[in-house]
């Protein structure tokens, strides 16, 4: 069984992912399912869904702390506007994922775990576009994470409402990891659009 905390960091997020994909991938259980993830109807998977259900709840504390910092700090409107959605979107999903975790009797944390609270600490002595550029970084990076935990707790989870729960909050997470990605590119476009990374944009030759 996976210890409790297993699932409070971001690598612990991301070797459960790898752990339980090279399982699944081993035993046989792929299947082509629509997101693209295996499913399983072993008995093991269900001690997934309490370790699943704490993760979501860390990634809840997380993007509400982290937006609400946005809010206060970012100079972009754009990113406080998309600080803003997850304000408001946020709190339905911690609804949910509470009221489904009492009725499967699963305690959730209550406060951040400590990388992030540390990454959260390190983004509260920025400001300006530097922060701007750090928290979109940060989401982007993080919300990938979730998706990947989001999509093998839906596909393979064992507890019908935890799984349930993961499934109608998928769309969620995807829209908030493209409006991350779609705002960090526009803060900090990829380096192959810059002459010579310095921040100049790429003018596109005239034809002759």
């Amino acid at each position: 069984m996976l210890p409790g905390n297993f699932l409070e960091t971001r690598a612990g997020r991301a070797a459960y992912v790898a752990g339980l994909t090279l399982v699944l991938t081993g035993l046989g259980f792929w299947a082509a399912v629509k997101i693209g993830v295996p499913t399983s109807t072993l008995a093991d998977a269900a001690v997934t869904d309490a370790p699943f259900a704490k993760s979501a709840e860390l990634a809840v504390l997380q993007d509400l702390k982290f937006a609400k910092l946005a809010q206060a700090k970012a100079k972009s409107d754009r990113v406080r506007n998309f600080a803003g959605q997850i304000l408001a979107d946020q709190p339905q999903v911690a609804d949910s994922l509470r009221r489904t975790a009492f009725k499967e009797n699963i305690s959730l944390p209550t406060s951040l775990a400590t990388r992030d609270q540390a990454e959260f600490e390190r983004l509260s002595m920025l400001d300006g576009p530097e922060f701007d550029r750090a928290y979109l970084r940060y989401m982007a990076s993080s919300l990938t994470d979730n998706l990947q935990v989001f999509r093998h707790e839906a596909a393979a989870g064992n507890d019908n409402l935890v799984r349930r729960f993961a499934s109608q909050t998928l769309p969620v997470i995807e829209n908030h990891l493209d409006e991350a990605r779609r705002e960090l590119n526009k803060v900090a476009p990829p380096k192959s659009k810059l002459v010579n990374g310095a921040g100049i944009p790429m003018q596109t030759p005239q034809r002759r």
